[in-house]
């Protein structure tokens, strides 16, 4: 197998001599650490190998046997922001790096937790809130209607219904809020 693959690769290689190309970076981890280095725009695996340590030794060990062969240019590097992958881009390969989708919106959703998880408790607690109010102002109502007529007081009787709708509204933007703060979340867990 190891043969067909080097024969496919130097059969392979007058074809893509002198590309520009970019590189997506990673490392799964079995037994130890397997350097994984993928051409995105062919689905190439240029290297897959297990190696004792991610650091730029090995990376450089895995990628160049196959990079010289092909005699490709690397100029851009996607992947995690590993300080390795950093150096091997940067001291290396002297290109461009674009840190993956998955690294910059756990980055992002990791900065705004803790004020969304405030937003939410603020959020729940307006809510109680208005709950709470709106069972106050019903126990308040039906006690003055239930009063005697003398013995309510002179004057304007209390606007319950106002009261009221001011909770309900109260209430009712809160769960709005709430349900678009729950929206927003799920939106950027699933991206």
């Amino acid at each position: 197998i190891a043969d067909y693959a080097d024969a496919q690769l130097a059969a392979m290689a007058p074809s893509v001599a002198g590309k520009e190309i970019t590189l997506a970076l990673d490392e799964n981890f079995h037994e130890g650490p397997c350097l994984v280095g993928i051409e995105p725009a062919s689905n190439f695996v240029v290297a897959e190998a297990l190696a004792p340590f991610r650091d730029v030794d090995q990376w450089k060990a895995a990628l160049a046997p196959i990079l010289a062969t092909l005699g490709v240019n690397v100029v851009q590097v996607t992947s995690d922001c590993g300080t390795s992958i950093l150096a091997l881009t940067e001291n290396i390969f002297k290109a461009h790096h674009s840190p993956d989708l998955f690294h910059i919106l756990f980055g992002f959703r990791r900065s705004f937790a803790p004020s969304l998880r405030a937003v939410r408790r603020a959020l729940r607690s307006a809510l109680e809130k208005a709950e709470q109010e709106i069972a106050v102002v019903a126990r308040m109502e039906a006690r003055w209607t239930a009063m005697p007529p003398q013995e309510r007081g002179r004057g304007r009787p209390p606007d319950f219904d106002g009261r009221l709708r001011e909770q309900e509204t109260a209430f009712d933007t809160a769960m709005a809020n709430l349900a678009k703060l729950e929206g927003h979340e799920k939106t950027v867990s699933e991206a």
